[in-house]
């Protein structure tokens, strides 16, 4: 896939607003906000992997039935996570986070299944109402579980490599970067409520999960091959 111009500053203005994005929902709410999940465990690209649930293959086969009845879509198997997923861009440097369980895949960073470049997949960590979102659960994932996203008919699958928090202005500049490694960042909101008693409380954290991409799945039956794009090879 051809890669996107970079347009760096807009790109970064908008994701470092998301965790004052994820409490929308309780402006409509009566009851206070609740803490969102901050990760069990830390790791990174120099740990070992430690998912002992679905093989890459076997994730593609599930998020197929998952993601059946919607043209894009996330799915994590191992944490029963499936979120329906639509593009958006921004409005006035707010990122256009969709009602939950929606996510989005935010179109100016890597086309999903790019053969470079950083994807970019955020959605609302809960309702607004004391129920968990879908990407809640992404603080539970482990080192090397896979995740499948389903775009444009294809279904892309990543492997997660790190996960960490960070302050709601200070996401690095490596998740939006244009080059390079193929890889997706799933983001959501972390962290204890700010100003909570105020019309407009946030998160304090985005919660961010790095993902390499293993490649385009292709299915044929209960077989599953997951081959990268000629331009990775």
């Amino acid at each position: 896939m051809e890669k996107k111009r970079s347009i760096f500053p807009s790109i970064f203005f908008v994701l470092i607003m998301l965790a004052g994005a994820g409490l929308v929902w309780w402006g409509i709410s009566n009851s206070q906000p609740e803490p969102a999940p901050e990760p069990e465990v830390f790791f990174d690209a120099t740990d070992i992997d430690t998912n002992t649930g679905h093989t890459p293959e076997e994730a593609v086969l599930a998020a197929q039935q998952q993601l059946a009845d919607v043209d894009s879509g996330v799915a994590v198997p191992d944490l029963d996570l499936v979120s329906p997923m639509i593009t958006t861009g921004h409005t006035n440097g707010w990122l256009d986070l969709p009602d939950p369980p929606h996510s989005t895949f935010y179109d100016q960073t890597a086309d999903i299944g790019s053969p470079e470049g950083a994807s970019v997949i955020a959605s609302h960590v809960d309702y607004g109402h004391g129920e968990n979102a879908p990407f809640s659960a992404l603080h539970m994932i482990d080192k090397g579980t896979p995740v499948v996203v389903k775009s444009q008919g294809e279904f892309v699958v990543y492997q997660t490599q790190a996960i960490d928090l960070y302050e709601r202005q200070g996401l690095p500049s490596e998740i939006f970067r244009l080059d390079g490694e193929a890889t997706a960042f799933f983001v959501t909101c972390s962290g204890e409520v700010i100003g909570e008693n105020s019309d407009q409380p946030f998160y304090e954290n985005n919660l961010v999960v790095e993902a390499e991409m293993l490649g385009v799945a292709t299915i044929s039956g209960d077989s599953v091959s997951i081959d990268l794009p000629p331009d990775t090879v």
